[in-house]
């Protein structure tokens, strides 16, 4: 990874070079952590890899930070612990989570038998939480 402008001094990232994209529906109380999860039905995304994630509202698009996926499982919605679920989709219960998830896709996921991905993130850089600066740098990656 190669910075720029970065020197000894604290510096507002302003932009991340990266051809990986996530999106998010909604800013979850998840992503102001280090480290996060997604839970996804398809597997598209590659672990080491470098991701921007985005908010995706409407027609509107707003970068948040990169973040690198550490490594990815798979699971049948029945099988994830409860607490996790919550924590991942800002649900109240069990059953509101399923519902969130399902309300993603045209078809509904068959929580017997069909594997989710479960996505293990670590964030890179933070545009959100910023130094003391006015100094912009990019990050290549």
């Amino acid at each position: 990874m190669r910075f720029q402008n970065l020197a000894s001094e604290k510096v507002k990232i302003t932009q991340v070079i990266s051809l990986n994209i996530i999106y998010f529906s909604k800013f979850y109380t998840k992503l102001n952590d280090l480290e996060f999860t997604t839970i996804r039905r398809y597997d598209r995304y590659k672990a080491g890899q470098v991701y921007n994630v985005f908010l995706k509202q409407k027609n509107n698009k707003r970068f948040l930070f990169a973040a690198k996926l550490l490594r990815k499982e798979k699971k049948i919605i029945n099988k994830i612990d409860t607490n996790f679920l919550l924590k991942d989709t800002d649900c109240k219960d069990r059953q509101e989570s399923i519902d969130l998830i399902n309300s993603f896709y045209r078809n509904e996921i068959d929580s017997e038998k069909e594997k989710l991905t479960i996505l293990y993130f670590k964030k890179l850089v933070d545009k959100i939480n910023t130094l003391n600066t006015s100094k912009p740098a990019v990050v290549f990656i």
